[in-house]
Protein backbone atom coordinates (compact mmCIF):
# COMPACT_ATOMS: atom_id res chain seq x y z
CA UNK A 1 0.00 0.00 0.00
CA UNK A 2 1.16 3.51 -0.76
CA UNK A 3 2.41 5.68 2.10
CA UNK A 4 2.21 9.19 0.70
CA UNK A 5 -1.04 11.10 0.25
CA UNK A 6 -0.23 11.82 -3.39
CA UNK A 7 0.37 8.12 -4.08
CA UNK A 8 -2.95 7.20 -2.47
CA UNK A 9 -4.74 9.82 -4.54
CA UNK A 10 -3.02 8.53 -7.67
CA UNK A 11 -4.29 5.01 -6.94
CA UNK A 12 -7.84 6.34 -6.57
CA UNK A 13 -7.60 8.21 -9.87
CA UNK A 14 -6.16 5.17 -11.64
CA UNK A 15 -9.06 2.99 -10.46
CA UNK A 16 -11.62 5.54 -11.71
CA UNK A 17 -9.90 5.93 -15.07
CA UNK A 18 -9.57 2.18 -15.49
CA UNK A 19 -13.30 1.65 -14.93
CA UNK A 20 -14.17 4.51 -17.29
CA UNK A 21 -11.86 3.25 -20.06
CA UNK A 22 -13.02 -0.34 -19.64
CA UNK A 23 -16.66 0.67 -20.00
CA UNK A 24 -15.94 2.53 -23.25
CA UNK A 25 -13.83 -0.32 -24.65
CA UNK A 26 -16.55 -2.86 -23.81
CA UNK A 27 -19.19 -0.76 -25.58
CA UNK A 28 -17.00 -0.45 -28.65
CA UNK A 29 -16.23 -4.18 -28.74
CA UNK A 30 -19.88 -5.18 -28.49
CA UNK A 31 -20.82 -2.69 -31.22
CA UNK A 32 -18.09 -4.06 -33.49
CA UNK A 33 -19.32 -7.62 -32.94
CA UNK A 34 -22.93 -6.63 -33.64
CA UNK A 35 -21.88 -4.79 -36.79
CA UNK A 36 -19.86 -7.74 -38.08
CA UNK A 37 -22.75 -10.12 -37.50
CA UNK A 38 -25.18 -7.74 -39.21
CA UNK A 39 -22.84 -7.38 -42.20
CA UNK A 40 -22.36 -11.14 -42.49
CA UNK A 41 -26.12 -11.69 -42.23
CA UNK A 42 -26.64 -8.87 -44.77
CA UNK A 43 -29.40 -7.24 -42.76
CA UNK A 44 -30.88 -3.86 -43.62
CA UNK A 45 -29.70 -2.17 -40.42
CA UNK A 46 -26.02 -2.97 -41.02
CA UNK A 47 -25.47 0.52 -42.50
CA UNK A 48 -26.84 2.24 -39.38
CA UNK A 49 -24.82 -0.04 -37.11
CA UNK A 50 -21.70 0.73 -39.11
CA UNK A 51 -22.24 4.48 -38.75
CA UNK A 52 -22.97 4.12 -35.04
CA UNK A 53 -19.84 2.02 -34.53
CA UNK A 54 -17.65 4.51 -36.40
CA UNK A 55 -18.98 7.35 -34.25
CA UNK A 56 -18.31 5.38 -31.07
CA UNK A 57 -14.79 4.54 -32.25
CA UNK A 58 -14.09 8.18 -33.07
CA UNK A 59 -15.30 9.25 -29.62
CA UNK A 60 -13.05 6.67 -27.96
CA UNK A 61 -10.13 7.96 -30.01
CA UNK A 62 -10.97 11.55 -29.14
CA UNK A 63 -10.96 10.70 -25.42
CA UNK A 64 -7.66 8.84 -25.90
CA UNK A 65 -9.12 5.56 -24.68
CA UNK A 66 -8.14 3.80 -27.92
CA UNK A 67 -5.21 4.76 -30.12
CA UNK A 68 -6.11 6.73 -33.26
CA UNK A 69 -4.36 4.29 -35.59
CA UNK A 70 -6.15 1.33 -34.02
CA UNK A 71 -9.47 3.09 -34.55
CA UNK A 72 -8.66 3.82 -38.19
CA UNK A 73 -7.67 0.18 -38.78
CA UNK A 74 -10.89 -1.13 -37.22
CA UNK A 75 -13.04 1.31 -39.20
CA UNK A 76 -11.25 0.44 -42.42
CA UNK A 77 -11.76 -3.29 -41.93
CA UNK A 78 -15.43 -2.84 -41.10
CA UNK A 79 -15.96 -0.71 -44.21
CA UNK A 80 -14.14 -3.28 -46.36
CA UNK A 81 -16.43 -6.03 -45.07
CA UNK A 82 -19.49 -3.87 -45.59
CA UNK A 83 -18.52 -2.97 -49.17
CA UNK A 84 -17.74 -6.60 -49.96
CA UNK A 85 -21.15 -7.64 -48.67
CA UNK A 86 -22.79 -4.99 -50.84
CA UNK A 87 -21.01 -6.29 -53.91
CA UNK A 88 -22.13 -9.87 -53.29
CA UNK A 89 -25.65 -8.63 -52.58
CA UNK A 90 -25.68 -6.71 -55.88
CA UNK A 91 -24.37 -9.67 -57.85
CA UNK A 92 -27.04 -11.98 -56.47
CA UNK A 93 -29.89 -9.53 -56.91
CA UNK A 94 -28.93 -8.44 -60.41
CA UNK A 95 -29.63 -10.63 -63.38
CA UNK A 96 -26.75 -12.46 -64.91
CA UNK A 97 -24.63 -10.12 -66.89
CA UNK A 98 -22.80 -11.31 -69.94
CA UNK A 99 -19.20 -11.73 -68.98
CA UNK A 100 -16.73 -10.69 -71.63
CA UNK A 101 -14.93 -13.61 -73.19
CA UNK A 102 -11.20 -13.73 -73.00
CA UNK A 103 -9.44 -13.03 -76.21
CA UNK A 104 -7.43 -15.95 -77.41
CA UNK A 105 -4.26 -15.19 -79.19
CA UNK A 106 -2.91 -17.41 -81.90
CA UNK A 107 0.32 -19.10 -81.03
CA UNK A 108 3.24 -18.15 -83.16
CA UNK A 109 4.79 -20.94 -85.13
CA UNK A 110 8.46 -21.30 -84.69
CA UNK A 111 10.38 -21.97 -87.86
CA UNK A 112 13.41 -24.19 -87.58
CA UNK A 113 16.33 -23.39 -89.81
Amino acid sequence: MANLKAAIKDLRQTKKRTLYNKAIKDDVKTLIKKTRKAIEAKTDDSKELLIKTCKKLDKASQKKVINKQTVNRKKSRLHLKYNASLETKDVKSATKKATPKKKTTAKKKTVKK
